[in-house]
């Protein structure tokens, strides 16, 4: 295979990796990482989203419920915002 055909499949394979999404599951994990780490006690995720803006910004955000000291449940929504791997933005907030 010569340059310019290498050339050509790393670009469609880099494009096809931006496409599918791959990668967010790095992202997922650290939100959903400090979600289990605010929660005083147990927390699980109910739903998530991964948004992209460009190649440098995303936003990880969706429901989870929280369980406090006696056991119940209460529903809570969550935002991460990342630049490069860094989280610079989280909220986690009671309510759906």
């Amino acid at each position: 295979m010569n340059r310019t055909n290498l050339k050509r499949v790393m670009i469609f394979i880099f494009t096809a990796f931006i496409i599918s999404g791959c990668g967010n599951q790095t992202y997922t994990d650290a939100c959903h990482l400090k979600v289990q780490q605010d929660a005083k006690y147990t927390a699980e995720i109910v739903s998530t989203e991964v948004e992209s803006k460009g190649f440098d910004y995303k936003r990880v955000y969706g429901t989870a419920k929280l369980q406090n000291g006696i056991g119940a449940w209460t529903n809570y929504s969550y935002n991460c915002a990342f630049t490069g791997k860094t989280i610079t933005h989280f909220k986690l907030n009671k309510g759906w």
